[in-house]
This record gives structure tokens, C-alpha cells and sequence, in this order.
């Protein structure tokens, strides 16, 4: 044994567990690696598969639907319907200007109507009001 070492024990390398330990660390780190890049690739498998069909499948007639186009259809149609939903909107306005207008003007937008000293319209049914 060493001078001073009064166990008589005496070093002979790295002991086998530990490097049994450092093994499996790095197993550990390989297969976690590896699970990452089966999920990635797993991710883009539902692309990988449409565009590889497409590439190898002549489509005549009917377009398949993917995702890109049924969001670019969806997206078509809600912008068609915003314009029209705008347009209607500037129109009501417009006619909403116009009535507001023929009223501050006392005019009566509608026929047979009479403005009353309080701004109110009334109208007479059989004689009566």
C-alpha cells in the first residue's frame, strides 16, 4: 500500500460502475435524440404524404383538397363576404344620411306624415290621429 494510506487500498482505474453509469447517460441522451427526430418527422408526415401522392398522382377533373387550399377557399369566401357585408353597411348609411337630413329639413320622409311642434310625425287614420 501507499505511504500514508492505512486502508491498504490502492487505485486501479475508473471502477467498472461508473463507467457503466456514463454508459447509460449516454444511451439515454442517444435515445432521446433519436425520440425527437421520430416526432419531427412524425410532424411532417401528413405534408411529406400529400405532396409525394400529388408528385406521383395525375388528378383530372376535381383538385384534391389539402390544407392550404381549403384556408386559401375559406379565406376567399370570408373576404367576399366582409365586401359585401361592408358595401350593404355604406349603403344603410348612406340612406340613414339622407333621411336625417330630409328630417332636419322638415321634410317628411315619410308620405302622408305630419312634424308636430316636438319634432315627432303623426299621421291621421279615418279622421284621427
Amino acid at each position: 500500500s501507499p505511504p500514508g494510506c492505512s486502508l491498504g487500498m490502492v487505485a486501479k482505474g475508473v471502477p467498472s460502475n461508473v463507467r457503466i453509469l456514463s454508459r447509460i447517460d449516454s444511451l439515454e441522451e442517444s435515445r432521446e435524440a433519436g425520440a425527437q427526430q421520430i416526432l419531427a418527422r412524425l410532424d411532417r408526415l401528413p405534408e411529406d404524404m400529400t405532396q409525394s401522392m400529388l408528385d406521383r398522382i395525375q388528378v383530372s377533373g376535381a383538385h384534391p383538397l389539402i390544407e392550404p387550399r381549403v384556408q386559401s377557399m375559406i379565406s376567399s369566401a370570408v373576404d367576399g363576404l366582409r365586401d359585401a357585408l361592408m358595401a350593404e353597411i355604406r349603403s344603410m348609411r348612406e340612406h340613414n344620411s339622407r333621411l336625417e337630413q330630409e328630417i332636419a329639413q322638415g321634410d317628411s320622409p315619410w308620405p302622408g306624415g305630419t312634424r308636430g311642434i316636438d319634432g315627432y310625425m303623426s299621421w291621421t287614420w279615418g279622421g284621427r290621429i
